[in-house]
């Protein structure tokens, strides 16, 4: 498995992103092949019921850049984790988590989903002007270096010290580790200053984990909840200013957007981004700080769109979707429902598409969600954080003294867990490799 080239994102930086209150999530590569099938692990099963409506599949999809097995190569050390192998193939429908016939992508490398429209993963007809990728920020063929390369898949440590970094915000959002140039940014939303249509003022800080944070974008410059690395050294948000989710150039500041619309009508507030295989951006649309302005589409879900093509709904049942994050290996995009009170997972065709959700892990208020280089996911809650493997099975929690909105892997080995509470920023060494 490997990380997106410039060829896979064509002119769709890659994401990661966070709730406005809530948030999370990560990228990982691009992949060419299906998943190979592999033993069953112990999870969910059942599908969960939504009623979203599909399209076709939109034209001149950008070809993959390369393999994306996982890359543990099944060894011994799912035992270590209390996990069984990595779920994803076609035909298992016991104990896996997915039904052979939930979209799960099949040797001709298409997805095998039914009828279902909630999560169909293709793309609509209708035109969407405002769905535009923007300009590049830059002309780097580099490839975002794969955080899980030569790493020993430990079990998470999660009995370590938690750490603050930094105090004494007023509300905390989003954070992204950039590999690239090995800092860390994360949001600050200030309600208490809100514009003329009844928008809070937004600061993105930066710090390179050891040092004081320094303002990386003012109040007023931009209005965002999410962040998440993106190619070309640029910043990946959810912004709720412009209702998109859009990349900002590190160095200039420019501004392109990524996904801004479904079906001709504008987003209410993303507050969540996560980019997944083949450079298809994934966001979750709340609509917390849509302010005094009118919403356009009539309810709250989770979007996706391809480098090429329109957008295309990825589950519409939610009243509050929260964190998004990919798995390690690419084959699914986990999804937080916060009014629901638990964690659903959607399997990835080879195209970018998902299949129908899945029920993960019930989990109390839970609000954003990362995931580690070998499967395990990491929900943030009210009180802290609670880790599961990728079969389910809940492996302990990381208490906070306030609540943990959204975390991201980083630091110098990538095994520091970055986790933004409601006024602090705090890091935690587990001890393994995470995805940024």
């Amino acid at each position: 498995m490997r990380f997106c080239t410039r060829a896979d994102i064509a002119r769709t930086p890659s994401l990661l992103a966070v709730a406005s209150l809530s948030l999370s999530a990560t990228t990982v590569g691009c992949a060419e092949d299906p998943p190979p099938a592999v033993a069953d692990e112990t999870g969910p099963t059942d599908p969960i019921e939504t009623s979203s409506s599909s399209g076709e599949t939109a034209p001149g999809q950008p070809s993959a850049s390369g393999g994306g097995d996982d890359p543990t190569g099944g060894d011994a050390t799912d035992t270590a984790t209390g996990g069984s192998e990595d779920p994803g193939t076609a035909g298992e429908d016991s104990e896996t988590g997915v039904a052979s016939d939930t979209g799960t992508p099949n040797d001709s490398g298409e997805s095998e989903t039914g009828s279902s429209s909630s999560a169909t993963g293709e793309s609509d007809d209708d035109d969407d002007d405002d769905d535009d990728t923007g300009d590049d920020p830059g002309e780097d063929p580099s490839e975002l270096p794969d955080p899980c390369v030569d790493s020993t898949y430990d079990p998470p440590q999660l009995g370590g010290d938690v750490d603050m970094v930094a105090s004494g915000y007023e509300s905390l959002a989003g954070v992204a580790w950039l590999p690239l140039i090995e800092r860390l940014f994360f949001v600050e939303v200030r309600p208490s200053e809100t514009d003329d249509e009844g928008l809070p003022a937004s600061v993105i800080y930066s710090t390179d984990g050891a040092s004081d944070p320094t303002e990386f974008a003012v109040a007023g410059e931009f209005g965002v909840t999410g962040l998440a690395p993106g190619l070309d050294l640029s910043l990946l948000v959810a912004a709720h200013d412009d209702r998109t989710a859009s990349w900002i150039d590190r160095q200039s500041k420019e501004r392109g957007v990524v996904i801004a619309t479904y079906d001709a009508d504008r987003f209410h507030a993303p507050n969540t981004v996560a980019v997944g295989r083949r450079g298809v951006t994934y966001v979750a649309d709340a609509g917390e700080w849509l302010g005094d302005r009118p919403a356009e589409l009539d309810f709250f879900g989770i979007f996706a769109k391809r480098s090429v093509g329109d957008s295309f709904l990825v589950d519409d049942a939610m009243q509050a979707p929260g964190g998004l994050a990919i798995s390690s290996d690419g084959d699914w995009l986990y999804a937080v429902d916060r009014e629901g009170e638990r964690v659903v997972r959607y399997p990835i065709d080879v195209d970018g598409g998902t299949g129908v959700a899945l029920l993960f892990a019930e989990v109390a208020k839970p609000i954003g969600i990362a995931t580690d280089c070998k499967g395990d996911v990491y929900v943030t809650t009210a009180s802290g954080v609670e880790v599961f493997n990728k079969g389910s099975t809940l492996l302990g929690s990381i208490a906070m003294d306030e609540p943990a909105m959204d975390a991201s892997f980083g630091g110098p080995e990538q095994t520091t867990l970055y986790i933004t509470g409601t006024e602090s920023l705090f890091a935690v060494d587990v001890g393994t490799k995470g995805i940024p």
